[in-house]
């Protein structure tokens, strides 16, 4: 922040709407700081320097930084600008703008599509319904002990609504199936890209009692 004051702080994660970092009570506490409500800063001591913390001005944008006389922003189409920094500078962040929608497009070279063509059933939108045909040679995983049997994670409703929805569709499809097995392994919901919500299993208790051939 500013020149002078670097820190470290341990802060909660929470959804919001912008991107701001909120400096609490514990934080208040932890560099005794001293409010000056006439000047609207914060007060306080680092490494032996008084450290002045303020709002930003109102009608007083920031200006971009600056290193070694080159401007680390530019705003607006100027792709010929860009192109330039690009090839002079060693370090490029691009802040790109969009609606929020997805936008993959997915292009196939054109001497891959007629084999893409002759083996179209192999590449099918959704996988079939059911498990494979038995193999000749059936694989099995060896333990050195007991299947663990562990809480699950915590989730809210909304969380636990999706996640049922993905077992219901999986024991549809006959993918998977119902178990008489006392044991379980945790599995948990992480966010994709898209905004949907990709089902995980936590195997690493499993992993831990699996015999290494």
């Amino acid at each position: 922040m500013g020149k002078n004051y670097v820190d470290e702080v341990l802060c909660d994660v929470v959804e919001m709407d912008t991107c701001h970092l909120i400096l609490g009570r514990p934080w208040v506490w932890d560099v005794d700081v001293t409010h000056r409500c006439r000047d609207n800063v914060y007060v306080f001591f680092k490494n032996n320097r008084k450290i002045f913390l303020g709002p930003i001005k109102e009608g007083g944008v920031p200006k971009a930084s600056k290193v070694e006389g080159k401007s680390l922003l530019l705003l607006g189409n100027n792709e010929d600008a860009f192109d330039k920094e690009a090839r002079e500078s060693k370090q490029v962040f691009a802040v790109v703008v969009t609606d929020g929608r997805p936008k993959v497009v997915l292009e196939i070279p054109v001497v891959v599509q007629p084999l893409l063509k002759d083996f179209g059933e192999l590449f099918p939108d959704e996988l079939l319904l059911g498990l494979p045909l038995m193999c000749d040679i059936q694989h099995q995983i060896d333990l050195v002990a007991s299947l663990p049997n562990l809480p699950h994670y915590q989730m809210n409703s909304q969380e636990s609504h999706i996640m049922q929805g993905q077992v219901d569709e999986l024991l549809s499809k006959g993918q998977i199936r119902e178990s008489m097995s006392p044991r379980a392994i945790l599995a948990l919901l992480t966010p994709k890209k898209d905004g949907s919500w990709r089902m995980c299993v936590d195997s690493q208790a499993i992993n831990k009692i699996i015999v290494m051939y």
